[in-house]
């Protein structure tokens, strides 16, 4: 069943990994931030995404398992 709520979900580009959260989640958030280090993850407003360093991508895949039923990987 479907709760309507939008999913978070990646994309990739020459930049990297974006972790796309159009709905706020303060729990997941601050596991995010404890989990990975500032240096490796940067937050984009305008995108309402998380740039994600690919050392930490496994890592945030499981707490994305965690926290949601489903989510996309979108490959450009």
């Amino acid at each position: 069943m479907s709760t309507g709520k939008p999913k978070p979900y990646w994309t990739m580009d020459e930049w990297g990994e974006f972790l796309h959260m159009p709905d706020f989640n303060p729990e997941f958030n601050e596991q995010l931030k404890d989990l990975v280090p500032y240096s490796e993850r940067r937050w984009d407003k305008k995108e309402r995404a998380w740039w994600i360093s690919d050392a930490w991508l496994e890592e945030v895949d499981g707490l994305l398992r965690s926290h949601y039923e489903n989510y996309l990987m979108v490959r450009d």
